[in-house]
Order: C-alpha cells, then sequence, then structure tokens
C-alpha cells in the first residue's frame, strides 16, 4: 500500500536518524550543559537553550512572523491555532550535528508526526526566509482546504522575503523577489502549463520558481481574481475547475491554452516593476508560560532529531545517558526499538503505564508487540489515538488496522480524522482513499486519490507514485457501491 501504514509513517527517517552520529559536541545540562527551557505562545512551543531573555525575543519574532503570514495569506479566514514546535540552539556548532548541510534552517515532522522548526538561536535573512516558506505551508494547510502544489509553492516563495524589505517595517513588507527564484524563472522560460497542468508535479527547481512567478504575476494583478481563486481553494474546490472557473481564458491542458499567460508573466518578470507592501499584523500576544527541562526531557528532543556527523558511538551513548536519567524516555526507547534491542518491548510497555496520556509509548508498543496478536494493536492503536496530543499517524495507524482485518468501516472516520488533521499528508489521503474503495465509495475514493498524487512528498518512492496513478485510471470504470476482495488479517511485520 505504499507509504500508507501507520507504523511506517511513524518509522519513517528514524533509522537514518540512528545511524547518524551522536553527542560528540552536545552536552546536556545534567553533565554540564546550559539549562533547557520551554516557552509556550499562541502557536509555538519553543524548546531551546537560550537564556529566558533571549528565549522570549526569540518567541516575539516567531509571533510576529505568523501573525504577518496570516494576515497576508489571501482568503485565510480559518484558525492556525495548533502549536508548532521549535527546537533553538544556542551555540551553531550544536545545532550543525542536527542540520542538514547549508541549512540555514529546516521544518520536519517528528517521528511521530508533529510538525517541528529547527535553527540556530538568532535568526537571519537566511533563517527568516526558511522560517517564512516553512510557516507559510504550515498555516495554508490549516486554511485552505484544497490547495494545488503550484499555489501552495507559489505563496510559500512568496513569503520568502518577508522581513528582507527597507520600508518602516521591514518584518513585515512582502512582495519582493527572491534572487533565486527570479533567475531560475527567467532562464528556464517554462509554460505556465508546466505547473497547472492536470498532471503537474512540483519537483524541481523550474517548477518552484515558475510556481513563484506565476502567484508574483497574479498577486499583484490589477483584478481581485486570484483572491476569489483562493476562496474557492479555501472551500475545497477542485483545483482544475477551480482555476476554470475563474481564468477561462486560460486552459492548461487545451494546446496554446496558455499561450497569452505564459507571454504576460514573462513581460512581466522582465519589467522588473514589483510592487511590495506592508502588511500591519495585530500585535502579537505576550509570550506565555515558560518553565525548565530536565536533562531527560532535552534528551528526548535532541533523540528524536537526526544527527548529520559521522559514527554512532555519540548517540549510542546518549541512548544509554537518557535511560540512566529517566528509564520511560520516549526517545531512547525508539531507538532501542528500531535497533531491534531486546529491552525495548518492556521498556515500552513502563513507558506507556509512566505516561498515560502520551500518544507516542503507545505507537512503540504497536511497532514493538508479535504481529499475531491483533487484539492487544487494536487496544495500544486505540490508547494512541484517543491520548490528548495524539497526530494525525496515530489516527491513520489505527484505520489502517482496520483496513487489515477487514473492517473498513470501522477505519474510514479514523482515515477521515487524519486527513482532517494533516491535509497535506499523501499518505493520510492515501489511506482514505484505500478504505473508501474498499466500501465501494469510488468517486470519493477518486477525489482522495487525485488529492494524494496533489501533496506527494518530491522524496516519494516512484513505486508509491505509479500505484496512486494506477489506482485513480481503475477508479474510472469503478462500479459505485462494488468492493474489492475484503483483506483478511494480512500479517504485517511492525519493524522494517
Amino acid at each position: 500500500m505504499g507509504s500508507g501504514f501507520g507504523r511506517l509513517v511513524v518509522i519513517a527517517g528514524i533509522a537514518t536518524a540512528l545511524a547518524s552520529s551522536g553527542c560528540a559536541h552536545f552536552v546536556c545540562p545534567a553533565r554540564g550543559g546550559p539549562p533547557w527551557r520551554e516557552l509556550r505562545t499562541a502557536h509555538f512551543s519553543l524548546l531551546t537553550d537560550l537564556s529566558s531573555s533571549d528565549a522570549h525575543d526569540l518567541a516575539r519574532e516567531l509571533e510576529l512572523t505568523h501573525a504577518v503570514i496570516t494576515r497576508a495569506l489571501p482568503a485565510a479566514a480559518a484558525d492556525a491555532s495548533d502549536s508548532i514546535r521549535v527546537v533553538a540552539f544556542a551555540r551553531e556548532r550544536e545545532y550543525q550535528q542536527f542540520a542538514p548541510e547549508h541549512a540555514g534552517a529546516y521544518y520536519t515532522l517528528s517521528k511521530f508526526g508533529e510538525p517541528t522548526i529547527v535553527l540556530p538561536g538568532s535568526i537571519g535573512r537566511e533563517q527568516r526566509a526558511v522560517l517564512a516558506h516553512e510557516l507559510t505551508h504550515h498555516i495554508q494547510h490549516r486554511v485552505f482546504a484544497r490547495l494545488p502544489g503550484w499555489a501552495a509553492e507559489g505563496l510559500a516563495t512568496y513569503m520568502e522575503t518577508l522581513g528582507t524589505g527597507s520600508g518602516p517595517h521591514p518584518q513585515a513588507e512582502l512582495g519582493g523577489v527572491p534572487k533565486w527564484a527570479h533567475v531560475v524563472a527567467v532562464r528556464s522560460a517554462w509554460s505556465m502549463a508546466r505547473v497547472l497542468g492536470r498532471d503537474a508535479t512540483i519537483d524541481s527547481h523550474e517548477a518552484y520558481a515558475t510556481s513563484w512567478a506565476l502567484v508574483h504575476f497574479l498577486m499583484n494583478a490589477p483584478d481581485e481574481r486570484f483572491n476569489a481563486l483562493l476562496r474557492r481553494f479555501g472551500a475545497g474546490e477542485d483545483g482544475r475547475s477551480a482555476w476554470l472557473a475563474v481564468y477561462p481564458e486560460w486552459d492548461p491542458d487545451q494546446p496554446g491554452g496558455v499561450d497569452e499567460l505564459d507571454r504576460a508573466v514573462h513581460l512581466y518578470l522582465r519589467s522588473g516593476r514589483y510592487r511590495s507592501h506592508v502588511v500591519e499584523p495585530t500585535a502579537p500576544g505576550t509570550p506565555g508560560t515558560e518553565r525548565p527541562l530536565a536533562s531527560a526531557a532535552v534528551h528526548d528532543i535532541t533523540l528524536m532529531l537526526e544527527r548529520y556527523l559521522p559514527g554512532d558511538e555519540g548517540r549510542t551513548a546518549e541512548v544509554e545517558e537518557a535511560l540512566s536519567e529517566d528509564p520511560t524516555s520516549v526517545g531512547a526507547i525508539t531507538a532501542l526499538a528500531i535497533r531491534r534491542d531486546p529491552r525495548a518491548l518492556e521498556l515500552a510497555r513502563s513507558a506507556a503505564a509512566a505516561h498515560r496520556e502520551d500518544f507516542r509509548p503507545w505507537l512503540l508498543l504497536d511497532m514493538l508487540l508479535p504481529v499475531g496478536e491483533p487484539r492487544a494493536h487494536e487496544l495500544v492503536l486505540r490508547r494512541a489515538a484517543a491520548a490528548p496530543g495524539a497526530t494525525y499517524v496515530a489516527f491513520q495507524a489505527l484505520a489502517r488496522f482496520y483496513y487489515d482485518q477487514g473492517r473498513a468501516a470501522e477505519g474510514l472516520p479514523l482515515a477521515l480524522e487524519a486527513t482532517a488533521r494533516a491535509p497535506w499528508s499523501d499518505g493520510a489521503s492515501d489511506t482514505a482513499a484505500v478504505l473508501l474503495r474498499a466500501l465501494g465509495r469510488c468517486a470519493e475514493s477518486a477525489v482522495f486519490t487525485r488529492h494524494a498524487l496533489e501533496v506527494l512528498r518530491e522524496s516519494a518512492e516512484p513505486s508509491f507514485r505509479a500505484g496512486l496513478v494506477e489506482r485513480l485510471r481503475q477508479l474510472q470504470t469503478c462500479r459505485e457501491g462494488a468492493r474489492p476482495p475484503a483483506p483478511s488479517g494480512e500479517k504485517r511485520s511492525n519493524i522494517p
């Protein structure tokens, strides 16, 4: 089923993380490192070893960036109030242990599906561009029911220039021109059909730059049609039908259908007449509650991040150090589970008993319990989905479990909840599509399959993409109400 299995989503990337380095330079508080704190604001959970004063300054900047993007996004009427984890390292050398090469900051999902931004303690131009781009994506997913790839990436790149202007309020100035995007868009001279077409994928520098050029052009058009288009996306309208309803003169799937649009965009790019504007957001609230973090909690944070230095000795030592401080450390137990350490199962049971409101130990138990015990798997997955902080991963895993047991009707509400929590997840949409097809609801399955293709990750396996395309083809001739043979409790390996 491609990347859809809930437990595979949980594990995705952990093996890489645990095969990489350890704690060569990182020193936890218990070993003499600086104290860590958590600062919770309206939209962020800032986890950092910055001083209290610097942490509050960073939190205010994060909230301001969030406020500007929310205010600037056309048609952004919904509330994007869920919390984003931000891990900020005060020292550059420690940040570099957890950062991909040449990344001034980056956005990732935690191993259990929690959105996470990782950055050094000070935000410069590069960090602000990454922060603005990724926060735009995060907010988009919560304010637009559907957003085709060109619009999502074009808007996110448009926001990259936040804070780089020269106006009276540079942090709130938008509409500049990212040099890389302008250069690539002008040199590539792609037709807009390459990003607007029915089967378009945004998977190259040229596609990103062309998406930015189209959004910049439409945002600065004298009419209000782009806002009307985004309102249609906000209401969940299909990308193609929404586009043709607003721009009927530009049909990307007809030969020559966007020739006039191409000429207009490329002329616009070469004109150099770009408008920027200052967005006056509602003043962000005062950063909220602050609390110190114990050394064991710091290990739980760092062990859930990938390491980018060679060798495994430091990471192994950190796992043992974390367990000595807290035998129920979820980060450390996750590391043991991936290594197939025989201690992992009993430690996961202890962690679930100690942290009954934490969904992560219950998902670990699903990974570790013998595959031939479906009742036990159902119980722990139900506990995971019922926990207060459960992410879409828990709902997707339980939905897939019910599908594998031939109980698609029980799994469907959970799959739909996963897509509601993570509309950007190709795996969540794929899971919903699979369950809908199992129930004979062909038209709805096609909608979710098409959406999975729209949001497909660049790193997705080609075989997964091919499977979605083939399912979509089959659904075109699927007879509504006809059900395929149901799975009969297929056996799955918990740990790949």
